[in-house]
């Protein structure tokens, strides 16, 4: 029992090690190497104990991260974070953080731009439509994705010769 709790220890400090995990991600870990075994749970434990282990230390990191770098919005970063087994209101309370330190305009000011960038500029409606899915996508509130495609002139060539 000793052996199997400093071997499943030493695979969890070398996975910690290399990159950062959640609770979760690292029981599944642990479960594939180490099926079935009662150390497991003692080796979560003891990371936790060691500040190796913080699910609101990654969610604030993982939230930070994917929208100011990433250009992601609430919802999806919410997603991924559920996705990796961080508890709701841990998740919900990270990207409220962040939302506090950042601009919602201007992350997505910076998506737009992201986009026209890669696709140039917008002449007709399928392109405002592919940039309306691409910030759904991100992870943006329709309705502020409204609001700023609000500000696109457009005149679509069919439109344009039915007059």
């Amino acid at each position: 029992m000793e052996t199997q709790f400093r071997a499943a220890l030493q695979y969890a400090v070398r996975l910690l090690g290399r990159k950062v995990y959640t609770e979760l991600e690292l029981r599944r870990k642990l479960e594939k190497r180490f099926p079935q075994s009662p150390a497991n749970e003692q080796v979560i434990e003891r990371c936790r104990e060691l500040k190796f282990l913080d699910d609101g230390e990654y969610a604030r990191f993982f939230a930070r991260n994917r929208i100011i770098e990433r250009l992601w919005g609430p919802f999806r970063v919410l997603f991924e974070l559920e996705q990796r087994g961080v508890p709701p209101s841990l998740a919900q309370a990270a990207v409220d953080a962040v939302w506090c330190e950042t601009s919602h305009d201007e992350v997505m000011a910076k998506a737009v731009r992201k986009w026209l960038k890669s696709h140039g500029r917008i002449r007709q409606w399928k392109e405002l439509a592919g940039m309306r899915n691409y910030l759904l996508r991100q992870g943006f509130d329709s309705e502020k994705i409204r609001e700023c495609l609000a500000g696109f002139d457009i005149e679509d060539r069919n439109e344009a010769d039915e007059r």
